[in-house]
């Protein structure tokens, strides 16, 4: 696995929650993608949304940490791919500062809970965490600049985590299906995540989910013109008004889809986003790498 140089990301990898109404975005004008940083908020940061209520609402997500030098934690989020393996950001195995992939070691998986410090033993009862025995981020994976674009935004964002120990599934672990090539992602996607309540407030404890709508994805294109090339490969999400933006997280969770039969898949992962997370998100396509994930994970349970 080779390093990658460090660079400046001009673009926030975060994710903010509110609520609007169902049905595709259509936007005018373009966005600005604003500078990161390296801090811990690198992973789950849900602002606004709902607290989640049921143990069983979404068993699919799960937590992860990752340290630098035994200080410094980071926080991402993932989707369980199959009981051995989690699907997540390829930039959530990267650490920016120093230019290197995190190791094994250096990676820990929380699933089965909808809250991260509770107590109560039947809220713990699927808890498990479990240590990382393998990485693979996808091989073209980087932080890529183009020509005449402001900064720099992530590429085959997309990773697998494969776990020391299978996870125990039950009714509160349990793997989210890849969305089929050639589903039309329309309506609105789910969100989920640990994360603050407001944009300063404290870090929760608590699951948090909101509801965003899928963009069109001429009009995400032309919203990120010289900020980032936007591709078949990816999803986005968003609203003009704004108030209805993952933010300060939510890095490498899923947003999932239904198709028309209610059928529920995972169609993204959080990448990146723009304008101080006001407004518009971009996520992997998963169904674009389906091949890839299976031929390092094998098929889905």
């Amino acid at each position: 696995m080779s390093s990658l140089k460090p660079k400046p990301l001009v673009i926030f990898i975060l994710l903010v929650l509110s609520s609007f109404d169902l049905g595709i975005a259509h936007v005018d004008d373009e966005i600005s993608v604003d500078q990161g940083d390296n801090s811990e908020d690198d992973g789950m940061r849900i602002i606004g949304g709902e607290e989640v209520q049921s143990t069983t609402a979404y068993p699919y997500q799960v937590f992860i940490e990752k340290i630098w030098n035994n200080t410094a934690f980071f926080k991402c989020g993932g989707t369980i791919y199959n009981e051995q393996y989690i699907v997540t950001a390829a930039h959530c195995t990267y650490f920016r500062d120093p230019g290197v992939y995190a190791t094994p070691r250096q990676m820990w998986v929380t699933a089965g809970t909808i809250d991260l410090a509770s107590t109560d033993e039947d809220i713990r009862r699927d808890k498990q965490v479990v240590g990382v025995s393998e990485i693979h981020p996808h091989p073209k994976f980087e932080f890529k600049k183009y020509e005449n674009d402001r900064g720099e935004t992530p590429i085959y964002d997309i990773a697998l985590l494969k776990l020391k120990k299978p996870l125990k599934l039950s009714d509160r672990v349990a793997p989210l299906r890849i969305a089929p090539e050639g589903l039309e992602v329309n309506g609105n996607g789910t969100v989920t995540g640990w994360g603050r309540k407001e944009l300063n407030g404290t870090i929760q404890n608590r699951m948090r989910y909101i509801e965003v709508p899928f963009l069109e994805l001429k009009s995400c294109k032309k919203l990120f013109k010289w900020v980032a090339r936007i591709n078949d490969d990816m999803v986005c999400t968003g609203t003009e008004d704004g108030g209805v933006s993952p933010c300060y997280g939510d890095s490498g969770g899923p947003v999932k889809c239904q198709d028309n039969e209610g059928n529920e898949y995972i169609c993204g992962v959080s990448s990146f986003n723009g304008n101080n997370c006001a407004n518009y998100n971009v996520y992997t396509r998963v169904s674009s790498y389906a091949s890839w994930l299976r031929s390092i994970a094998g098929e889905q349970i």
